[in-house]
């Protein structure tokens, strides 16, 4: 018989942290924010790049992380093939921009500082983040750590949320910790609630279940955006459906009371907030998310239809076209969320190979509208265009399915994980993965996770989906 004491446990779970594990839990206590420092001062109009505290902390992790390897001589390859390619394929993308509007002058030049911008965030989230997260959290007690870093960290969130919440601002001023909209503070919660969540549903420990739980109330109370708001319930919901039937049902009827008989009564109607985020039509602003745009909209097409009505009743000729109401006029009532799919789609399908360029969707966006009338303002929210669009249009479709792939294999080493025989932390962690997977894949409808603040958070899924599985314990040599 094997005695205990001759066991090695090679998880590393006994380890004590060291300076690369205290750097990479730093950073992720401090990453769930967009409050940084622009490096970029240009002319008004010109392209920007924001550091933040936890982008410098992972420039050091990413030098001990060297060290490390270098220090134990392991020169293996790492796993970031498909980030290398997915990186590598923006770079062909800004390349043919560069090629197609060489000696266009300064929009060129923007567009090539906005592009490389997108690159090296792109290398940060998924080669720096992603290679430091998976070191540092490689044993369990210091991944136990991160749930409970992450946790305050959402925690603080919540807590400036419902601070913001009380307040008498619009709607969109409830962004938590600095973030700077709605959609981006919500999709942080989305993708970060579901690995707290899963933890907390695999314990048995009721307490912590309990404490989760209120946390999950707070947040789904101050989610002011319709699409992350949706995309968390299908994150929890997919964490539950894994622990059991029975817990997939409590947490669906959990959510259908919370959603017909709370957030209807609360001050600010957040069932009536929700549907107006997500609203294809509307006749008015009531939350005032457009400041005074759509009341002065609604001003100009009643006075405009008025004076086609008196001068109709007068029997008046009419001196002008621009006196009769054209679909320009009703333009505001669609929302311009919608009508940009559209033109993503228009976008990816004249160039579905390297799209219109890395960074340059916004430059490129204007002329394939075609003939599709847009009002002459605009009313589209900070971060309210979809990942899939914005991606396809401006850096191709098969960038799309490189981030897919790399999706899928996080979902499938975390579901090999889930049902595998580990302990029911890791069982949970792992069911959280897949549960912040769906809710990145249904909040990315609705908005871009990967923006300062939420880009750092999905990186973190992703290396808690691949970091190395723990193996179960050996007998020492000679025992």
């Amino acid at each position: 018989m094997i005695e205990p004491a001759a066991l090695e446990v090679r998880d590393g779970r006994g380890c004590k942290p060291g300076a690369l594990e205290w750097i990479a839990l730093f950073a992720l206590l401090v990453h769930g924010t967009q409050a940084s420092c622009n490096i970029l001062h240009g002319p008004k109009g010109s392209a920007t790049m924001y550091v933040s505290l936890a982008d410098l902390l992972l420039g050091v992790g990413f030098l001990l992380w060297i060290f490390r390897r270098i220090g134990r001589l392991d020169f293996s390859w790492p796993p970031i093939t498909l980030p290398l390619l997915a990186a590598a394929w923006m770079a062909l993308s800004l390349a043919a921009l560069l090629w197609r509007t060489r000696g266009e002058g300064l929009p060129c030049g923007n567009a090539a500082k906005s592009g490389f911008k997108e690159i090296l965030q792109f290398c940060e989230y998924f080669l720096v983040a992603y290679l430091v997260f998976a070191e540092a959290f490689r044993s369990e007690r210091v991944r136990r750590w991160a749930l409970f870093v992450l946790a305050l960290s959402v925690v603080a969130a919540v807590a400036a949320a419902l601070m913001q919440y009380r307040s008498s601002g619009p709607v969109t001023a409830v962004v938590g910790s600095k973030f700077a909209d709605r959609h981006t503070f919500g999709m942080f919660l989305a993708l970060a609630l579901p690995l707290i969540w899963g933890v907390a549903i695999f314990s048995n420990n009721w307490w912590q279940r309990a404490i989760v739980a209120l946390m999950l109330l707070g947040a789904l109370c101050v989610i002011l955006a319709g699409g992350p708001f949706l995309a968390l319930c299908a994150g929890l919901l997919v964490v539950a459906a894994l622990r059991g039937g029975f817990r997939f049902l409590a947490t669906g009827l959990a959510l259908l009371l919370l959603c017909t008989q709370l957030l209807p009564h609360l001050p600010r109607r957040n069932s009536d907030v929700l549907l107006d985020s997500v609203a294809l039509y509307r006749t008015s602003d009531p939350y005032g998310v457009f400041n005074e745009v759509i009341p002065d909209a609604q001003q100009r097409l009643s006075a405009k239809r008025r004076a086609l009505s008196a001068r109709i009743m007068e029997r008046q000729p009419v001196e002008s076209p621009g006196e009769i109401p054209d679909e320009a006029d009703y333009a505001w009532k669609w929302s311009q969320r919608y009508q940009e799919w559209q033109v993503a789609l228009n976008m990816m399908s004249q160039n579905p190979w390297v799209g219109v360029g890395t960074g340059a969707y916004q430059q490129k966006v204007g002329p394939y509208y075609g003939e599709m009338p847009k009002y002459a303002k605009n009313l589209m929210e900070p971060d309210a265009l979809s990942f899939y669009m914005v991606w396809g249009a401006g850096v191709g479709v098969p960038f799309l399915l490189l981030f897919g792939w790399m999706l899928l294999r996080a979902g499938r080493s975390a579901a090999l994980a889930c049902f595998s025989e580990r302990s029911s932390f890791d069982r949970g962690l792992a069911a959280g993965v897949l549960g912040s997977l769906a809710a990145f894949l249904v909040g990315g409808v609705f908005t871009d996770p990967l923006v300062r603040g939420v880009g750092i958070t999905t990186a973190l899924v992703l290396a808690f989906a691949l970091t190395p599985a723990p193996q179960p314990a050996l007998p020492k040599r000679g025992a």
